[in-house]
């Protein structure tokens, strides 16, 4: 199969204009992101110093629910970009509401990650390349979830399928967005209001490009 070419500086402008034109949208579900976030902590919390030394020592159940919480909050969030992200990418008006039509994908999602995870670990483990390719490779397996409503294996599959030949293309991408999510962190912290879409706008772009479709 040949190589698919793709291009970070397209990615960026389209995450770049998508921005422009939604940026509030964004805005006000980042916030809420990381209020639900804020909220859980404070709620049950788990950091030994935010409480008593009484209370410190029975800190182990309300950490678990703490961090199962967070990570569900978590695979909300990041289908809620996933599915706006797209709606822009095809042209499409999205709406606040539509962060959550497609939480019923929720339980695909949660059981897609796990096995993602367990098959990264595991490439780790093998001298670190192969997990590093590993994880390049299956990395669209959100996208198959919500947008195509795939299976727990079957986006593993999909996106297999959708990156061959393009696994160095999207490092590449993978790599520009960590400096772009850290411009956003030195920008005491403000500046991720305007990574966060740029970054996921472009990625469904990428996808989008991958699996043949016109944006």
């Amino acid at each position: 199969m040949g190589s698919k070419i793709l291009s970070v500086g397209e990615a960026l402008r389209v995450g770049w204009e998508g921005l422009k034109r939604h940026f509030w949208l964004y805005f006000f579900f980042i916030v809420l992101f990381f209020a639900v976030n804020v909220g859980i902590s404070y709620f049950i919390p788990c950091d030994p110093a935010l409480v008593g030394a009484q209370q410190a020592a029975g800190m182990g159940a309300g950490c678990v629910v703490s961090t199962i919480l967070s990570w569900l909050v978590n695979i909300f969030f990041l289908i809620g970009l996933i599915n706006v992200s797209l709606k822009i990418t095809r042209g499409e008006k999205p709406n606040f509401g539509d962060f959550f039509t497609k939480f019923g994908t929720c339980i695909k999602m949660i059981g897609a990650y796990i096995i993602y995870l367990i098959i990264v670990a595991v490439g780790l483990l093998l001298l670190v390349f192969p997990g590093v390719i590993w994880a390049v490779k299956f990395s669209l397996f959100p996208y198959m979830v919500v947008d195509k409503g795939a299976g727990w294996i079957e986006s593993l599959k999909l996106s297999s399928r959708a990156t061959d030949g393009a696994k160095w293309d999207l490092f590449a991408w993978y790599f520009v967005t960590i400096i772009v999510y850290m411009a956003g962190l030195f920008a005491l912290g403000v500046g991720l209001f305007a990574a966060i879409p740029i970054v996921w706008i472009g990625m469904a772009f990428i996808y989008q490009k991958l699996i043949g479709e016109k944006s």
